[in-house]
């Protein structure tokens, strides 16, 4: 459980770095990464802003879409060729100082 606190807390910075330096706006757009050693995503929820990000706006789902755990309704992104782009976006996002 600890370690799903402590991908949420990255992705919440992932997503308010991605706001600031331009490459996110608003709520548009997605951002995911995938749970290590099981076949589960985070995800952002549906319409939740990039810049406000908090670590409930981030759900669980499965490789469908499905939730998981978490409030909210789900990104509609969860294919995989499309969370692969996000998860890069994301590996990006948390090397950059």
């Amino acid at each position: 459980m600890e370690d799903l606190q402590l991908l949420k807390e990255q992705m919440v910075l992932a997503s308010k770095r991605a706001y600031h330096r331009g490459i996110q706006t608003g709520s548009g757009g997605n951002i995911s990464v995938r749970v290590p050693g099981k076949d589960l995503m985070i995800v952002k929820a549906s319409g939740s802003s990039f810049e406000d990000s908090t670590v409930d706006g981030f759900l669980i789902t499965d490789f469908d879409g499905n939730l998981v755990e978490g409030i909210g309704k789900p990104t509609s992104l969860y294919l995989v060729s499309q969370l692969a782009i996000t998860a890069i976006v994301f590996i990006i996002a948390m090397e950059s100082p």
